[in-house]
C-alpha cells in the first residue's frame, strides 16, 4: 500500500475554512461546478464522522494497480493520508473523501466526477467483504436481495461511525432505506454504487435505487431511498 510518509498539516478532525476547502478542490480533476460541490462537502463535513481504515487501503491499492506507485504517492500526499492505516481502526471520514475525490478521476478518467465516484463506490462492499468480519457476515447473507441489503445496513453502521442506516422491507421486491449521513451532493451517487456493488458481489439481481427524500438534519443529511429489484 503506497501511502504518503506522514501527514504534517493534515486536517484530521480540525475545522477548516471555506478557503482551505476550495484550495483542495482546485486540485481535483473535475468541472468548476463539481469543484464547488467538493469544496462545500469538505467544508460542511461532520468532524465526528469516521470510517474504517480498510477503505483507505482498498482505494490506495486500486489506484496503485491502475496508475502505478508514483501517482499513488502523489495523491496520497495531496490527500494527507497517514502513512500508517490499520484496516479496522477508525479514521476521519473527511480524509477518506479527500482521497476519494482525487482517486475517482484517475480510475475513471472519462466520466464526470459523480459518475466516477459511483463506479469506485461499487468496490467498497467487496473491500469490506474481504475483511475477517466481512467474510463472517457474508456467509450469512446468501443471495436474497432483501437479506443482503438488511445485512449491508449492519455492515455500513459498523464501517462508518456517526452514520445511521436502517433497512426495512416493503413487500417482496423492495426495501426502504433511511439514513443520516454526511451532507454532500455526491451521496446519492455513492450510495447507489455501494448498493449495486454489494448485490453484484452476492450474485443478486441488479437494483433500481431511487431517492425519495433528502433534507438537512443537524450536521448531516437525512435521506430515504427506495431500492427495488
Amino acid at each position: 500500500m503506497g501511502l504518503s510518509e506522514g501527514h504534517a498539516g493534515s486536517w484530521g478532525r480540525q475545522a477548516i475554512t471555506m478557503g482551505e476547502a476550495a484550495s483542495f478542490a482546485a486540485k481535483v480533476r473535475a468541472s468548476p461546478r463539481e469543484r464547488d460541490a467538493v469544496a462545500q462537502t469538505l467544508y460542511d463535513f461532520p468532524l465526528e464522522c469516521e470510517v474504517r481504515g480498510m477503505f483507505f487501503v482498498g482505494l490506495v491499492n486500486a489506484v496503485a494497480s491502475v496508475a502505478g506507485q508514483p501517482e499513488t504517492q502523489r495523491i496520497t500526499a495531496l490527500a494527507e493520508v497517514p502513512s500508517s492505516v490499520l484496516p479496522f481502526t477508525l479514521h476521519p471520514h473527511r480524509d477518506f473523501y479527500k482521497l476519494f475525490f482525487l482517486a475517482s478521476p484517475l480510475l475513471h478518467p472519462h466520466a464526470e466526477l459523480s459518475d466516477a465516484m459511483r463506479s469506485v463506490a461499487e468496490t467498497f462492499y467487496p473491500v469490506f467483504r474481504a475483511s475477517p468480519l466481512g467474510r463472517t457476515m457474508s456467509l450469512l447473507m446468501g443471495s436474497s436481495p432483501r437479506r443482503v441489503l438488511e445485512r449491508l445496513a449492519d455492515a455500513y453502521n459498523i464501517s462508518v461511525a456517526w452514520n445511521s442506516h436502517v433497512c426495512e422491507a416493503r413487500g417482496e421486491r423492495e426495501v426502504r432505506w433511511t439514513c443520516l449521513v454526511e451532507p454532500t451532493d455526491f451521496y446519492e451517487h455513492v450510495f447507489t454504487g455501494i448498493v449495486c456493488g454489494t448485490l453484484r458481489s452476492h450474485e443478486a439481481p441488479a437494483p433500481t435505487v431511487e431517492l425519495m427524500e433528502r433534507r438537512r438534519d443537524g450536521a448531516g443529511q437525512h435521506m430515504v431511498f427506495s431500492i427495488r429489484w
